[in-house]
């Protein structure tokens, strides 16, 4: 498993490469296996325009949605609220990451539903990187945690062995690269394969 980083980020993308990295090496080292952390995902329309769907970038080099896979242990996605705010000359950006769990998978020595230790160890994998503690609240209940996105489809709810949650927070973002700003090689993505977890 592993994690998917921007190259050649701008503006929240620099953000979100920084935190997934700090992120993914806290959560593997509490332990948590078979963890797929992707980057952001779009809000993309489904077929009949209504409703919309998550979708990220994948290792595939495609965009795919990446709401549960009870294939995975574990697997993470970040989205951005519509709305930023100019701070100072920085913008704050709503930004969001939904964790979704297998427990019984992660936590196999915890004899109660460990709900609490996924929540915990996020958090603090979050607080210990490069954004500190910008977290502004933390989401349980499942249409909450997924408000953006059409779920009927889903074959499962927020019971055991499964967990979802969503972490908000407000972080700083610099827009200063001008029409001249050189972007690197261009952008794309890089998967950041983790061969220890397999």
């Amino acid at each position: 498993m592993g994690y998917v980083v921007k190259n050649s980020p701008i503006g929240v993308d620099i953000v979100i490469n920084d935190i997934i990295e700090s992120m993914y090496e806290g959560l593997t080292d509490a332990g948590w296996q078979n963890y797929e952390a992707y980057h952001r995902a779009y809000k993309n329309p489904k077929r009949d325009g209504e409703k919309f769907i998550p979708e990220a970038y994948t290792k595939s080099n495609e965009y795919e949605e990446v709401l549960l896979n009870d294939e995975l242990y574990s697997s993470s996605f970040f989205i951005t609220g519509s709305n930023t705010t100019s701070e100072q000359g920085n913008y704050s950006v709503p930004l969001s990451v939904i964790f979704q769990v297998n427990l019984n998978e992660l936590y196999k020595n915890v004899e109660h539903r460990a709900d609490e230790e996924a929540r915990n160890d996020a958090i603090v994998s979050i607080k210990n990187g490069p954004i500190g503690n910008k977290i502004t609240s933390i989401v349980t209940d499942l249409p909450k945690v997924y408000e953006e996105f059409d779920t009927l489809g889903m074959n499962f709810n927020d019971m055991e062995p499964f967990h979802v949650f969503r972490v908000n927070m407000e972080v700083l973002v610099d827009y200063s690269c001008d029409y001249f700003c050189t972007h690197g090689d261009g952008g794309g993505f890089d998967y950041i394969f983790d061969q220890g977890m397999n």
